[in-house]
């Protein structure tokens, strides 16, 4: 599996793993703050894809806004700490079941403080057709 290389990469990691890319392809979107949502759209849609998000909360598991339909499925969790200044993206992988959807989540920063009830946002990479 891919892990960050340093403190400020996670989201390149969990793009290499979702998107099935080498690390190194993707961008270091975390390198302008300022511009970095546009930068990182930008990129997507030169690949043919856009993101999808929306915020969610966690009680006692992750409450979607819809139901969509789908047995199984991966996608960014963005999750997100009082005391950190900044957010911090993992790979969550959705599986259907009587009760609603079993979560895990692969945080690729290891040793991570982070728990699946910090999630605050979901992001779905979409191929365009």
């Amino acid at each position: 599996m891919v892990y960050q290389r340093n403190d400020k990469d996670c989201l390149q990691a969990v793009l290499s793993i979702l998107l099935d890319i080498e690390y190194d392809s993707v961008p270091k979107f975390y390198e302008d703050i300022d511009t970095w949502f546009e930068k990182y759209d930008e990129w997507l849609n030169r690949m043919g894809m856009y993101r999808i998000y929306f915020d969610v909360r966690y009680d006692g598991r992750v409450l979607l806004p819809f139901d969509c339909g789908i047995k199984e499925f991966e996608c960014i969790g963005i999750l997100k700490k009082v005391c950190k200044e900044y957010c911090h993206a993992v790979l969550l992988k959705f599986k259907k079941n009587d009760s609603g959807y079993e979560i895990s989540m692969y945080d690729v920063k290891r040793d991570s403080e982070y728990l699946i009830d910090d999630i605050v946002q979901i992001e779905f990479i979409v191929k365009r057709i």
